[in-house]
């Protein structure tokens, strides 16, 4: 088992946001408190991780290139998937 701490992960900057903003359209991107407190829990217990930011990719390529990119920068990735409606995929950069 892989064990990474916390403090290896880097945190969301504007260039980060910038290079999303390059991948996603606007209206997949969520940077808006109320959308980020959204997407802050599961429906499985009562915890709350507030993410820097939510995105909602459509495709296969927009996934992996989220994840590429968040992998090379150090940023961790919260996958979400089967909320309310199955088609509303989202990942939140916590």
């Amino acid at each position: 088992m892989l064990a990474t701490s916390v403090s290896s992960f880097t945190r969301l900057t504007e260039a980060d946001v910038a290079h999303f903003g390059s991948i996603l359209r606007p209206e997949q991107m969520g940077l808006e408190e109320e959308v980020r407190a959204d997407y802050a829990h599961d429906w499985t217990e009562d915890l709350h991780f507030m993410p820097a930011i939510v995105l909602k990719p459509e495709s296969t390529g927009e996934v992996s290139a989220i994840l590429r990119y968040c992998h090379a920068q150090g940023l961790p990735v919260t996958p979400m998937r089967a909320r309310a409606v199955a088609k509303n995929v989202g990942a939140s950069i916590v």
